[in-house]
């Protein structure tokens, strides 16, 4: 409890690009408690200039992680630490796209509308792969409605991409 109160304090006292507060939260990532790492993972994402390199390949590394939490949280602190078209960050994405975990997905594609400026053919057929996926694992019933947050957050990324 201590450790996540003083965590969440620090993201809102600390200066952007503090980099002795960024250090801690960076080792706050590894910390046993789900609520510690994700509320690290929020204060690195609004403390770490666009591009710094070690933040990244912190991210980067949460998510090649196998738990869903822990991708979920590198997915996120990518979007907001990569530069633009940043191609390794960019591949990433992409293959978080064919996950199993729905909040990966959305995950993943939240952080290639952050990340993409210019038309992309491999981002858009991804993409598209994923919506005609989803499409064809809807239940035979003609009533049900399929819902889901990954598909509505591909369909929002398209026009953009």
């Amino acid at each position: 409890k201590i450790r996540h109160e003083a965590t969440e304090l620090l993201d809102k006292v600390a200066p952007i690009g503090h980099s002795k507060t960024i250090q801690v939260l960076l080792q706050r990532l590894q910390d046993e408690s789900f609520a510690v790492r994700a509320r690290a993972g929020s204060a690195i994402e609004k403390l770490t200039p666009r591009g710094d390199r070690v933040a990244l390949d912190a991210f980067k590394n949460l998510a090649k992680n196998k738990s869903t939490d822990m991708a979920v949280i590198g997915l996120r602190g990518m979007r907001k630490t990569a530069h633009r078209e940043d191609e390794s960050v960019i591949e990433i994405f992409l293959e978080h796209l064919e996950s199993d975990e729905e909040q990966v997905v959305v995950a993943a594609v939240k952080g290639l509308q952050n990340v993409m400026r210019e038309p992309n053919a491999k981002v858009t057929d991804a993409l598209l792969k994923l919506l005609v996926t989803m499409e064809t694992s809807m239940t035979e019933e003609a009533d049900e409605v399929y819902d889901s947050p990954a598909k509505d957050a591909v369909i929002r990324a398209l026009p953009d991409l």
